[in-house]
């Protein structure tokens, strides 16, 4: 009875390790640590909640003929200020944009953004237009949520 009680525990506890290593992360912009295992911070700078606009921009590539996209977009006015702290304090490092556990981009970040705007682009060949309208759905959804306030 013992070794069946300590088997028990051993599988509970295990479960519960497994559970808490595995994380979904909120769609939205995170620091990135250079030179870390898990260079991904835990909790995010700005949600996709904090966003106020999003516009879904392109140009064509003379040179291969094909349309490059990019996702444009302003935050609220609370985020726009976590935005320029953390913007501020990455100078020289990067952030990213993670959508559904996956880093969509990861720019190195020049200068504190004050203005609350932002960009997504990326070269790994992910549709950006598809990207755009799940985007906009979420906000969608978040807005509509009786628990959404500005």
């Amino acid at each position: 009875m013992k070794k069946v009680l300590s088997k028990f525990w051993l599988l509970t506890i295990m479960s519960i390790w497994f559970i808490s290593c595995t994380s979904d992360r909120s769609n939205g912009w995170y620091y990135i640590a250079d030179e870390e295992k898990d260079s991904i911070s835990i909790t995010p700078i700005v949600t996709v909640a904090d966003f106020e606009t999003l516009e879904l921009d392109s140009s064509v590539n003379i040179q291969k003929g094909d349309v490059v996209y990019q996702i444009c977009g302003t935050m609220n006015k609370q985020a726009s200020m976590k935005w320029a702290k953390a913007t501020e304090k990455q100078i020289g490092k990067r952030i990213g944009f993670i959508y559904n556990n996956e880093v969509i981009c990861d720019p190195y970040v020049n200068c504190r953004i004050e203005n609350g705007r932002f960009a997504i682009s990326t070269n790994k060949g992910y549709n950006l237009p598809k990207l755009y309208n799940d985007l906009q759905k979420e906000l969608s959804h978040q807005r509509n949520s009786p628990f959404f306030s500005r």
